[in-house]
């Protein structure tokens, strides 16, 4: 009973809240507003995201020499043998380049595919801490710059005769790490920026970009291989060229809360700021005053993250 007391009177100061921040006025339309054009940069951020999380499973078809040849010996009567190498077609070679010149083993490629997640995992929690600490603009903007620089460093496999797979590893291991931060860095963000009754619509404007992103990659990737020579360089370069220009983008036209954004309306920061209680001050977090027993003994949040791992486990497994 008191706990449900407790949310009506929340639920009432909100409405309150609500009401005494129009008290006369219409509020800010969403378009054109700030807060949709973050909105509509989240999205880009996440198209980059995941083309970028994807440019490897695409690539990796043109990359690797599926018709290497390989010897085997053959013993007769235990005394004498013979080599037989099977018949291939010579691959094409143009100066330095050679098309599906990588020779990686079943193995080493789920190795390489596996890279990724494995720095994934290890971002998560700290990209929320970090969103809340120093600002989610700067992790958004951090995230993707080391991405798209490894990205960009992935179409230079071609030199490292001897260490490409290992290099390779290293820059998916650090994509990943990059990426990790993304996702409870848009909720710390929109935390500060949406409106409860707009956060539904701005959020999931956001979340759309990780479709398209797979989308498009995966249309054009297929494309690059089949058309041009190769085309793996091409997935890595685009990917890598698509989150500078976003960073651009970002840096220029963004903030980390409605109060320090340089040419947002007054009229749209009171909104904001009276409904979501931000202030532009940096909030401090210790792990002391996180509610952690509140967290794991909640039943719809447990409810959700077993929902959760069973959609995600599909969808990146498909991904891979």
């Amino acid at each position: 009973m008191r706990s449900n007391s407790i949310t009506n009177i929340e639920e009432d100061e909100l409405e309150y809240e609500f009401a005494r921040t129009l008290d006369g006025e219409t509020p800010p339309p969403l378009i054109p507003s700030k807060r949709f054009t973050l909105a509509l940069l989240v999205f880009f951020a996440f198209i980059v995201q995941y083309s970028q999380r994807v440019n490897l499973p695409i690539a990796i078809v043109c990359m690797v020499n599926r018709t290497k040849s390989h010897e085997y010996q053959l013993s007769f009567n235990s005394t004498t043998t013979t080599t037989i190498k099977p018949l291939v077609t010579a691959l094409q070679k143009r100066g330095f380049l050679q098309e599906k010149q990588f020779n990686w083993m079943e193995l080493q490629q789920q190795i390489l595919l596996g890279g990724y997640w494995a720095g994934y995992i290890f971002t998560q929690v700290p990209g929320g801490w970090l969103a809340t600490t120093i600002g989610a603009k700067w992790v958004f903007a951090g995230s993707l710059f080391t991405s798209s620089i490894a990205s960009f460093a992935s179409t230079m496999m071609y030199t490292m005769s001897s260490t490409h797979f290992i290099s390779m590893f290293l820059l998916r291991f650090i994509v990943g790490l990059a990426h990790g931060v993304l996702f409870p860095a848009t909720i710390a963000l929109w935390s500060l920026w949406a409106v409860p009754q707009e956060r539904s619509t701005l959020a999931s404007i956001g979340f759309c970009g990780t479709h398209l992103g797979t989308s498009l990659t995966m249309l054009l990737g297929g494309l690059f291989c089949r058309h041009l020579y190769s085309g793996w360089m091409y997935i890595f370069c685009l990917t890598g060229i698509l989150g500078f220009i976003w960073l651009i983008l970002w840096i220029s036209l963004t903030s980390d809360s409605p109060n320090n954004h340089k040419t947002i309306s007054d009229h749209e920061r009171d909104y904001i700021c009276n409904l979501t209680g931000s202030t532009g001050k940096k909030r401090s977090m210790t792990l002391a005053s996180i509610p952690w027993k509140n967290i794991f003994t909640s039943k719809p949040l447990i409810a959700l993250f077993i929902t959760h791992i069973a959609n995600l486990f599909g969808l990146f497994f498909f991904l891979t």
